[in-house]
């Protein structure tokens, strides 16, 4: 027994009523402390997916470039609220906040001295007191404020000392972007130099399912599109996950009470 450590371990995966597993074989040992890396174009819907499973509306979301800074979540499995921290590029703490909102995160996200935040909270659904759990939200290296925060991107794909889980957010509306034709040959690059394992650690989110038109189409055939568009960019046997961040985000807010606007109801 080792404490502390997660481990996938021939782990497969089949959607109900499906001839075939999505995915097979997958091996996969997170350790404590361990960063789970979201990485993704501008308007694939990564920042909105990291407020579903936060369960609360805290890092910007919109349809444009929101994330110009790093911002990472530590799980912290007792807190009733989330605080923050912000730092700039020299590493010193220039604010911080006890109780951190997303009209604070908007003003760090828009202050040019925010090299990075730290976030402490608990992120619903996830117990992580052995692990550690963190986050990493990206930014798009088209919308990288500096080079190190580009940098950064990259080095999270291409660790191969510590490993990061990274979870690779594609628009299924629009599969086709500049920022996924660079991504995506790192990744490529990454997997096959890293072996087994190397691979096992990008997963594939396709989101927007909401959006697909599936009177036409099922969810099957807009996952084989995804993987086709994957190998053509040099990615063998990705995983791909079809979900809709946006819906899930909702469903949260509904359980924790929020009152929805016209629009969102």
């Amino acid at each position: 027994e080792k404490k502390g450590i997660v481990e996938f371990k021939n782990v497969c995966f089949r959607y109900p009523d499906a001839n075939e597993d999505v995915i097979t074989d997958v091996n996969f040992i997170a350790k404590p402390g361990t960063t789970t890396a979201f990485i993704g174009s501008t308007g694939s819907g990564k920042s909105t997916l990291i407020n579903a499973m936060l369960g609360t509306e805290l890092l910007p979301a919109r349809n444009e470039a929101t994330t110009a800074t790093i911002a990472r979540i530590h799980d912290e499995d007792d807190a009733t609220v989330f605080r923050g921290i912000v730092y700039d590029k020299d590493d010193n703490e220039i604010s911080s906040r006890e109780v951190l909102t997303l009209e604070n995160m908007n003003e760090f996200n828009d202050n040019p001295n925010t090299a990075r935040i730290e976030i402490f909270g608990n992120i619903v659904g996830i117990s992580s007191q052995s692990l550690k759990l963190v986050l990493t939200d990206t930014p798009g290296p088209n919308n990288s404020r500096t080079d190190e925060h580009k940098n950064h991107t990259y080095r999270l794909i291409k660790d191969s000392k510590y490993k990061p889980m990274v979870l690779y957010i594609l628009n299924a509306t629009q599969l086709e972007t500049n920022d996924d034709n660079s991504l995506l040959t790192d990744i490529a690059n990454a997997m096959r130099d890293g072996g087994r394992q190397a691979s096992d650690r990008f997963i594939f989110v396709l989101n927007k399912a909401d959006e697909f038109d599936t009177d036409n189409e099922d969810v099957q055939k807009y996952i084989d599109k995804t993987k086709d568009y994957l190998e053509k960019h040099g990615i063998q046997n990705p995983k791909v996950f079809p979900c809709s961040s946006y819906v899930a985000k909702l469903i949260r807010l509904f359980k924790s009470g929020k009152q929805f606007t016209k629009k969102e109801r």
